[in-house]
This record gives structure tokens, sequence and C-alpha cells, in this order.
């Protein structure tokens, strides 16, 4: 632990030095030095206050979109679950949008029926069997059986 001596003593004249060391000014800037202040013209700056407000009303439109996305996302989500929804007292909702929701309500009711119901049971469909294909055809063919003889093997 042997610690030069020259460091111990002057630790904080070595602080104010480091500033003039790091950037080279030797003080702080004065008033005199600093930059003047930007003047604004008054046409730039209604200009810009018309910007603003048009990007701010912007804003607004965005957010109210998304609460209206929510609102829907919301609604499907309580249809799915089987809750019934009066749509008419929502005056956010754009017709189509309703219509979207009531035909949503409407397939999840029928979705609840088939599945509390009991499912009828369906008959396979069969094929008509070949004898009988037309029933005029089938008769004849009945009729007029003719043994044909086959040729002897040899």
């Amino acid at each position: 632990m042997n610690k030069p001596k020259q460091i111990i003593p002057e630790p904080l004249e070595m602080l104010k030095t480091v500033r003039e060391q790091v950037t080279g000014v030797e003080a702080l800037p004065t008033e005199e030095h600093q930059p003047e202040k930007l003047k604004v013209d008054p046409e730039l700056a209604q200009k810009m206050q018309t910007q603003g407000q048009r990007q701010l009303e912007a804003l607004n439109r965005e957010i109210k979109d998304i609460a209206k996305q929510r609102l829907l996302k919301d609604l499907q989500e309580r249809i799915n679950q089987g809750e019934e929804i009066n749509l008419a007292g929502l005056s956010d909702l754009t017709s189509e949008e309703r219509e979207v929701l009531m035909t949503q309500m409407q397939a999840v009711k029928t979705r609840q029926q088939m599945a509390s119901g009991p499912m009828p049971l369906v008959q396979p469909a069969s094929k008509p069997d070949r004898k009988f294909a037309g029933e005029g055809l089938g008769a004849k063919r009945m009729q007029t059986h003719v043994e044909k003889l086959l040729p002897s093997s040899g």
C-alpha cells in the first residue's frame, strides 16, 4: 500500500483543472457568447400553430378509433361467451358493425342449440343396386336372361 505522496495532498487542485484539460475552455461562456434567440416570423408561427392543431385532431381521431376497436373486440368476446347484448343502445357503432355483431350472435345461438339438442341420425346415402338401376331395364334383364356357353378349354 505504497501510495505516492504527490497525489494525496492535492486531489482538489487536480479536479479544478480537469475541465480545462478535457475541454480546452478556461471559463464558462457568458451571455455575450451565447447565440441570440431565433426570432420567429408571425406567418411561420401561425403555420406551425395550424399544423399542431391538425396533428392534435388526427391524434384525437386515432384515440377514438382505438377505443372503438376495443369496444368491438370486447363485444365479440362477450357474444362468443353466449351473452346476449342489446346493440340498439350503442350509438358508437356503424350499421355494418351492428350487422356483423348480429350475425355473430345468431351463429352463437345456432351453435348452442346444436350442442344442446340431440343430433339427428343421418342415413348414409347408398348407391342404387345395379340390377335394378332403372326399373324398366332391370325387369327386362330378368325376363331375357340367357345362358352363355363358355368355350371349352383345351
